[in-house]
């Protein structure tokens, strides 16, 4: 099939910014000028999606060092550029947990806030996790990881179960 040469163009075009537009670049949480990502730390949550571990909730940043994140569910803003330093971090978790009982299945979603503090340091990315166990009289677990070694830098990562 021939295409006029305004649709070779136009094509790749729109698929570069198709591809661009859908990554969202990190929320900037500092003053001043932006700067390169090598000079930053990212810090992402899986915000309201699960991920793949046992037991997982959903976590949200709602706060870095008090400066709260505006999170919104619809923005789907799930990762803050900051500057290396120390942190802590409010989160808010939670996870929807179906039980039986007496043959029906009742869905209740249980939430809570945690803080975490950790050190940040440039180039790094930092993913946050939690996880609630219900069948351990509901102990939220919450930490944050080190992407670019799994090494855990604050919280406690439940054993493997």
């Amino acid at each position: 099939m021939n295409f006029p040469s305004s649709f070779r163009i136009l094509i790749p075009l729109l698929c570069v910014v198709m591809v661009n537009g859908c990554a969202q670049k990190p929320m900037k949480m500092y003053s001043g000028k932006e700067l390169a990502p090598v000079s930053v730390a990212v810090v992402q949550s899986s915000g309201a999606l699960k991920t793949v571990l046992p037991n997982a909730a959903s976590v949200v940043v709602t706060a870095i060092n008090g400066k709260a994140t505006n999170f919104k569910e619809t923005t789907g803003q799930h990762a803050f550029a900051v500057l290396p330093a120390e942190y802590e971090l409010q989160v808010h978790l939670s996870r929807k947990v179906d039980s039986v009982i007496a043959g029906n299945t009742v869905a209740k979603q249980y939430i809570t806030k945690k803080s975490l503090k950790f050190s940040a340091m440039a180039g790094r990315t930092y993913k946050i996790y939690g996880s609630l166990y219900p069948q351990d009289t509901f102990p939220w677990y919450t930490w944050v990881e080190d992407v670019s070694n799994g090494s855990v830098v604050a919280g406690k990562k439940p054993d493997k179960r």
